[in-house]
């Protein structure tokens, strides 16, 4: 697009933001009265930590949780080559930025707000030498900046869906200060090019997550760790990201399973704790012997460590709670089925790409619009089966479990998840160098 209409939205933008900016401080005022926390103000307002590196570097932003454990191994290998040039990581939330103290990134900053002068001091004390943005965040003063100080953007795991796209197409032309544009799927890049991307600057190639989550695995895997489902003395179904109004579901379609085969365990791993004592009622209501790991559990995570724990909690119990954060994606391990959360409520479905890379076959509720890019790839491998009611979703634990069907279903899954990761692998190496 012509520079003459960058610089008239440029001027419109900073005038419409100071049209609305008294609204933003009472919105501010107003959650801090209320409580409810923006994080640091200093950072929100530019005043972010100064890079000290004599080398400029790559700054990375992710805006939440999810989004930054994405880019958790981008982050290592980006070190591992760049050893000296500093690698900064904004996030937008406070999870986010909790999820990125964790990780190898020199600097960490909650991302200023955008408005000119907050992003202006931002940029002064970051000195980039190059931007990646995750997914979906497009804030237009940075973009703007990037553009005058002629710093390249990167948007990695570009996402579109049918409903953003309408709501977006006004302001599509933002896209066009991106040098390059990696986007999820096919279709997401056909909205890309609904925009005017050229198709120079544009290329499909998966989701990070997959090759963050297959890196996370051969780590795992240098360490001892394998699919040890087999080496247990039961089958176990485990339950993860579990919200209340889907837990009775899971309950019935675990009771009817059971008919079937009687040695089958459960472990449910719900997304939030905040309803743990529902979350026991419920269980006992249904006569099932229940054993809890909390943050007090003394646990050892290591193959054989938690394997011991998963035998003392099942062995005379028929389901585990864990009320723990961190656990789960050891707990794939042992599992022989998993059970997607957020699919009998309308939340769209959680991570579906961790039990696939552990080889884990999937069932779930009719709710799975957040997992679109992947799950009719796995339904048609026959690793995910989808089920309409709770005993549509006992019938297919059976139908996996009674045969062992689970076993070469999860190895498709496998096999799907390796595929992806194999696909984004040269496109991290190529942002790196």
């Amino acid at each position: 697009m012509h520079k003459l209409f960058y610089i008239l939205f440029f001027v419109a933008y900073q005038l419409l933001q100071l049209l609305v900016l008294p609204f933003v401080v009472l919105y501010l005022v107003f959650r801090r009265l209320k409580g409810k926390s923006i994080g640091s103000l200093k950072q929100r307002c530019g005043f972010v930590p100064t890079v000290t590196h004599k080398n400029k570097g790559l700054w990375i932003h992710a805006v939440s949780v999810g989004e930054v454990a994405a880019i958790e191994y981008l982050v290592d290998h980006y070190k591992q080559k760049h050893p000296h040039n500093p690698c900064y990581l904004t996030t937008g939330t406070a999870g986010g930025l909790q999820t990125a103290s964790r990780m190898r990134a020199d600097y960490i900053s909650l991302l200023p707000f955008d408005f000119l002068l907050p992003m202006l001091i931002a940029f002064m004390r970051i000195r980039p030498q190059k931007i990646i943005l995750v997914e979906a965040e497009m804030w237009p003063n940075l973009l703007m900046l990037a553009y005058l100080f002629k710093i390249p953007v990167i948007l990695l795991n570009g996402r579109i869906n049918q409903a953003s796209a309408q709501k977006r197409k006004y302001m599509g032309f933002l896209y066009h200060l991106c040098s390059k544009i990696f986007a999820l799927t096919t279709a997401d890049a056909q909205h890309f090019e609904q925009f005017g991307i050229p198709s120079a600057s544009l290329h499909v190639t998966g989701d990070i997550k997959a090759w963050n989550i297959a890196q996370k695995k051969a780590a795992l895997e240098s360490a001892g760790w394998r699919s040890m489902a087999l080496d247990m003395p039961y089958p176990i179904l485990l339950a993860g990201s579990v919200h209340p109004g889907e837990c009775d579901t899971v309950l019935q379609a675990y009771m009817q399973a059971r008919r079937t085969i009687p040695s089958l365990k459960l472990i449910l791993v719900p997304r939030h704790f905040t309803w743990m004592n529902e979350l026991h009622k419920k269980c006992s209501a249904h006569a099932y012997t229940l054993s809890c790991w909390n943050e007090q559990t003394p646990l050892t995570i290591t193959p054989q460590g938690l394997q011991d724990a998963l035998f003392k909690a099942l062995d005379t119990n028929d389901c585990l709670v864990v009320q723990r954060l961190g656990v789960l994606f050891f707990l794939y391990s042992y599992a022989s089925v998993y059970y997607l959360g957020g699919t009998f409520v309308p939340i769209g479905g959680h991570n579906m790409l961790e039990p696939a890379i552990w080889a884990l076959p999937c069932v779930s509720g009719p709710h799975l619009h957040k997992c679109a890019a992947i799950a009719p790839e796995l339904r048609a491998a026959g690793g995910l089966l989808i089920a309409n009611t709770p005993n549509e979703l006992g019938s297919h634990l059976v139908a996996y479990l009674a045969t062992k069907k689970y076993i070469p279903t999860g190895l498709a899954n496998y096999d799907i998840l390796k595929q992806k990761a194999h696909n984004v692998d040269p496109v991290i190496h190529t942002i790196i160098e």
